[in-house]
């Protein structure tokens, strides 16, 4: 996760005390600790008033309109961008400039993830003023804010590498063959796309071919 260094008030101290850690023990591609934030924290704490008070700072000479503007764009398209770059620990100023250029490139929550050198599919003026460091972080972080979600009857998840799953119990019973494990899990209820009355429902059984794909039945 990011540096403890964080004011206890601030909105990333707040975003990690608020991740959760699965149980779920898929080796690990990007050597962060696999916290992730469940889907109904994005709206608790990606407030439009969180947002404001994040760039705040920055925004003294900004025109009105420019200010504005920039808040819709990351209100409604970037809660995800803005977060990861939060936890890079980037400073108002670079914050701003950051979602700035991530508006005028049309970078938001669709792109992600990022390969580790934040390569953006042609966006990478994107990325033009982080450092080796910050693009790592950027990398490493975005993780936290990408735990899919599920939907009763869809059986077939392909993910990418690094991505975490939103498992936190997992039976000892494990059926293992030449090409793959099966076993029970449970799944976070705010990674439903619509989540069942009884949480008995939560657990499915889990074919785990690779890192790279999950079959849920």
């Amino acid at each position: 996760m990011a540096s403890s260094s964080f004011d206890d008030g601030s909105l990333a101290a707040r975003v990690m005390d608020s991740c959760i850690c699965p149980t779920f023990a898929v080796r690990s591609t990007t050597g962060a600790k696999p916290d992730f934030l469940p889907r109904r924290c994005f709206s608790e704490l990606a407030t439009r008033d969180a947002i404001k008070e994040e760039m705040k700072p920055a925004f003294k000479l900004k025109p009105l309109k420019l200010r504005k503007d920039l808040i819709d764009f990351t209100e409604l398209r970037a809660k995800k961008v803005f977060l990861t770059s939060l936890l890079v620990g980037l400073n108002p100023q670079l914050l701003v400039q950051f979602m700035k250029r991530c508006q005028k490139t049309g970078f938001d929550d669709t792109k992600l993830p990022v390969g580790k050198d934040c390569k953006t599919d042609g966006l990478d003026e994107t990325f033009k003023n982080f450092n080796r460091v910050e693009k790592r972080n950027f990398y490493m972080h975005q993780w936290t804010f990408l735990a899919p979600e599920f939907e009763r009857g869809v059986y077939g998840y392909l993910f990418p590498p690094g991505t975490i799953l939103p498992f936190f119990w997992q039976d000892s019973i494990r059926v293992s063959g030449a090409f793959s494990d099966v076993f029970k899990v449970k799944i976070h209820k705010d990674h439903f796309k619509k989540a069942p009355l009884d949480v008995s429902l939560f657990r499915v059984v889990v074919h785990a071919i690779s890192v790279n794909c999950v079959k849920t039945y």
